[in-house]
C-alpha cells in the first residue's frame, strides 16, 4: 500500500518500490535507488530496479522523474550519485535476475551480494561504461 505523502508523482512511472539511498544534489534534485521490490504487484509487468533523478516541485508539492537508469534487478542495497562532470554512476549489488543478491530460496540468508554492477549513464539515460566486479565467494 501507499504511504501517505504532501506530493503527487507526475505519472505512475516517476512511483518508486522500496528506495533508499536519497542524496539531494546542489541543484535540488533527489537522487535515489528504487529496488522495484513489489513493482509488479502494484502496476503490473515486472519488477526491476533503478536509479533515479526526481526533480522536486516545492510549491505545487509534485515529483517528477527527470532521469533513470534502469539495470539489474536487486531486491535489497544499491545507489545514484552524481559525478563532477554531470553523469551519473549507479550500483546494483546482485546479478541480473536478483540470482546473486545472497538470499537464498525459503528465505535463508547466505549474505549479501557476490556481484556489483556498476555503471556511468549521461543525464539523459545513456550507458556511458559498465564494470561487473565479484565482492565475495
Amino acid at each position: 500500500s501507499e504511504i501517505a505523502s504532501d506530493f503527487t508523482f507526475d505519472s505512475d512511472s516517476t512511483k518508486f518500490f522500496d528506495q533508499h539511498a536519497v542524496i539531494q544534489s546542489k541543484s535540488g534534485d533527489l537522487m535515489l535507488f528504487d529496488n522495484g521490490n513489489a513493482r509488479a504487484q502494484y502496476q503490473g509487468g515486472s519488477d526491476f530496479s533503478r536509479g533515479l533523478v526526481l526533480t522536486m516541485d516545492y510549491e505545487n508539492k509534485i515529483t517528477s522523474l527527470k532521469s533513470e537508469f534502469v539495470g539489474a534487478y536487486t531486491d535489497h542495497e544499491g545507489s545514484t550519485y552524481q559525478l563532477d562532470s554531470g553523469n551519473y554512476i549507479t550500483c546494483f549489488p546482485a546479478g541480473d535476475g536478483g540470482d546473486f543478491n545472497g538470499w537464498l530460496p525459503g528465505g535463508q540468508k547466505e549474505g549479501y551480494a557476490s556481484e556489483t554492477k556498476v555503471y556511468e549513464y549521461d543525464a539523459d539515460g545513456v550507458e556511458v561504461r559498465a564494470k561487473h566486479a565479484r565482492t565475495s565467494g
